[in-house]
């Protein structure tokens, strides 16, 4: 009974590793995929950068060239209205493009607010996936070790019942040859009886006395 509790207790202790196996598993399925998100996030938080960047880059190339024309149409009278104008439409255009960048960078500041946020989470499920693991290898190893020691129980079980059966069956081969010297020895007697009586002796224990009147 020992042995089949411990093959109880080692297939309960299986179950519960598998489950632990099972639930680190999802954690770090889900760690993966807070990652992927994560570097999605600055994948995009570097492309609202990257464009915000060119964005002021182009901006400043704008008011240089501005600054440039402004110089120009100063120094030659005959296209200054051209000049002037131009010069407005390229500053115009870098405030635009200088404005829409600014703009991009809180956006681009919260993506990567969101992607540390999303790694730091990413991480705790690793950890907490990790440790589920650890944890459902010590109980596949418990596991293991119950079932073995049932076995090894139930083995000794075995071999015991084995041990009592040959005992059994040897009591029973004795007791049927004692059977038979008995039933020899019976026989032997009678046939000493019935040698020891003269012929008419069978009969005359056999047959019953008249009753007198």
């Amino acid at each position: 009974m020992e042995g089949v509790a411990n093959v109880t207790e080692g297939a309960a202790n299986v179950t519960e590793g598998a489950a632990n196996l099972k639930e680190g598993a999802d954690n770090l399925t889900e760690g993966v995929n807070n990652l992927t998100e994560g570097v999605d996030n600055l994948t995009e938080g570097a492309a609202n950068a990257t464009e915000g960047a060119a964005n002021a880059t182009e901006g400043a190339a704008n008011a240089t060239e501005g600054a440039a024309n402004l110089t120009e149409g100063v120094d030659t009278s005959s296209k200054g209205v051209d000049n002037l104008t131009k010069v407005v439409a390229n500053l115009t255009e870098g405030v635009d493009n200088l404005t829409e960048g600014v703009n991009n960078l809180p956006k681009a500041v919260d993506n990567l607010t969101e992607v540390v946020a999303n790694l730091t989470e990413g991480a705790d499920n690793l950890t907490e996936g990790v440790a589920n693991v650890t944890e459902g290898a010590a109980n596949l190893t418990e596991g293991v070790n119950n079932l073995t020691e049932g076995v090894d129980n139930l083995t000794e079980v075995v071999a015991n019942l084995t041990d009592g059966v040959d005992t059994l069956s040897k009591g029973v081969d004795n007791l049927t040859k004692v059977v038979a010297n008995l039933t020899e020895e019976v026989d032997n007697l009678t046939e000493g009886v019935d040698n020891f009586l003269p012929p008419w002796g069978s009969a005359f224990i056999l047959t019953p006395t008249p009753a007198s009147h």
